[in-house]
């Protein structure tokens, strides 16, 4: 299992399994803000960490399995909203 966590102002992951962690580059910030920009609304916070369990092949595909996708737009989160 994973760990993205926020040390006042910097980002790093945690591994788990390996029990070892390294900070995130500028560019993996940048992409967490663009992908979650809720979590840079609380610009005070000490500690913020997020947890990232994934999922196993075969879950995912009897989800989608049988199912028609197509890209959809997805709206942009207002300012001040919790996800």
């Amino acid at each position: 299992m994973y760990y993205i966590c926020k040390f006042s102002d910097s980002w790093s992951i945690y591994d788990e399994n390996k029990d070892s962690s390294r900070l995130l580059q500028k560019n993996e910030v940048e992409l967490m803000e663009n992908l979650c920009p809720a979590l840079f609304l609380e610009k005070n916070s000490i500690l913020t960490a997020i947890e990232i369990i994934p999922i196993p092949p075969s879950k995912l595909m009897k989800k989608t399995a049988g199912k028609k996708t197509s890209p959809k737009k997805v709206p942009e989160m207002q300012k001040g909203s919790t996800a």
